[in-house]
């Protein structure tokens, strides 16, 4: 029994530390879901402040763009006249004049990267077999928004690329001039709808990752019959969440770290006069009643701690009482019990041989006496 009780003793954890790990504990999943809330939420701005800087800046280059010249490139345009212009870069005028205002608009945003598409009701195979991005002709007409409405799940149409800032930087990254690809809900969406479409961060098994935005041009009768589309790499918007995701790391490591000081020192505060307290217990339970609880009691704001402390005064005040009164009826039991183990010790002896024996011959020896004594008197 003795041995178990040591075990449990020394296996106790201390208040202080069950406080530190209750609240670290606590700490962990309060933080971890501030943390992830604060982080979606920053991200979420971040990008919506991301998307308004793309929509700016596509509304600000698609003013400086005529539909009519983008169908026009698309029908009557060509890649290469007598020679090349700028390495592999098509020399139709107007291809060249939609790719300086990309650029113009890349120098002053350089995150932004523009290019335009129309879409038509071709495969890409068949579109790739019978057009010829070096001469005008044989081009399917693009294809019209109400059009897009009579679609099936079982049509594939194309969205065919025009003019694409990526030809003058990295041309592995282009769509070249009248490449054909299968249209993704996105493109389409941007033909049927009058308004601006967001494409959230993707990858597109071509070109890269990207966020994406697309915006209608429309004619003047307000069909739209081209596409103008922006493009931020995904690298860059990584670089800004990874940015955020440090800062905030940080943030909150510290003050993680100053909360986790601040409840160590609390608990050292708050757990030394129960420390006190139980000191106090032990020796009491020893028989040492000479405890001073006064630093206790006088405290400047008194709390539990204190009317514990007065608890402890009056109950050692009554054991200490209850224990001399019962030392007291101790040293009395035993008087008694000492005087009664006399008396029968006294009687044992009263009554044995020996003392009878003694008691009769103390008697004969009297009386011889006595007889003697009055035979003196006679004469």
């Amino acid at each position: 029994m003795e041995s178990s009780a040591q075990q449990r003793l020394s296996k106790k954890l201390s208040l202080r530390t069950k406080l530190l790990i209750g609240f670290t504990l606590l700490f962990s999943g309060v933080f971890g879901l501030i943390f992830y809330w604060f982080y979606t939420f920053t991200i979420n701005k971040t990008s919506e402040r991301l998307y308004a800087d793309m929509h700016q800046t596509i509304i600000g280059a698609a003013k400086e763009i005529d539909p009519l010249e983008v169908v026009e490139l698309y029908e009557d345009g060509f890649a290469f006249k007598d020679s090349l212009a700028d390495g592999e870069i098509p020399t139709d005028p107007i291809f060249q004049k939609h790719l300086a205002l990309f650029q113009k608009v890349n120098d002053i945003e350089p995150r932004a990267w523009l290019y335009t598409y129309v879409v038509v009701d071709e495969k890409p195979a068949e579109f790739a077999a019978n057009v010829n991005p070096g001469s005008p002709g044989n081009r399917p007409p693009t294809i019209r928004p109400d059009e897009l409405a009579k679609l099936t799940e079982n049509d594939v149409v194309s969205t065919v690329f025009l003019v694409d800032l990526w030809v003058r930087h990295d041309p592995s990254k282009a769509a070249q001039f009248l490449r054909a690809i299968p249209s993704n809900e996105f493109h389409l969406q941007a033909f049927e709808r009058q308004d601006l479409v967001d494409r959230p961060l993707y990858d597109d098994g071509l070109f890269g990752s990207w966020i994406t935005t697309y915006l209608p041009l429309r004619n003047a009768e307000g069909e739209t019959i081209a596409v103008l589309g922006i493009d931020f790499q995904a690298s860059y918007v990584q670089q800004v969440k990874n940015a955020i995701r440090n800062r905030m790391l940080v943030g909150f490591f510290v003050i993680y770290l100053s909360l986790f000081i601040l409840v160590y020192i609390l608990s050292s505060f708050l757990t030394r006069p129960i420390i006190k307290l139980t000191s106090a217990a032990e020796k009491i339970g020893e028989g040492d009643y000479t405890y001073d609880f006064k630093t206790f009691r006088h405290r400047r704001l008194p709390d539990e701690v204190s009317t514990l402390a007065e608890v402890f005064v009056l109950m050692v005040s009554k054991v200490r009482r209850r224990e001399e009164s019962l030392k007291m009826q101790v040293q009395d039991l035993k008087v008694e019990i000492d005087e009664v183990k006399r008396k029968k010790q006294v009687q044992k002896i009263i009554d044995s041989d020996f003392f009878l024996d003694l008691q009769s011959k103390s008697k004969k020896i009297r009386s011889a006496m006595e007889r003697a004594n009055q035979k003196n008197k006679g004469q």
